[in-house]
């Protein structure tokens, strides 16, 4: 089983204010533009049930 990694994610996003999650998550009912779940990179890949969680659910690997 090969490891993913959150820094080779492209929704990665390593900030003065901390690393987070950038992932898409869903579409705003109010403006029509996609929005996204910022949340703490470390908390997104806990969360097994409603996160990308330890099998890394939304992993997209970075273009380079």
């Amino acid at each position: 089983m090969e490891i993913k990694f959150c820094k080779d994610c492209q929704y990665f996003n390593n900030t003065k204010l901390g690393i987070e999650c950038n992932r898409p998550d869903g579409v705003s009912l109010v403006t029509g533009l996609p929005k996204f779940r910022k949340i703490a990179a470390e908390t997104e890949r806990g969360l097994d049930a409603l996160g990308c969680g330890t099998t890394a659910r939304y992993f997209t690997i970075k273009s380079i």
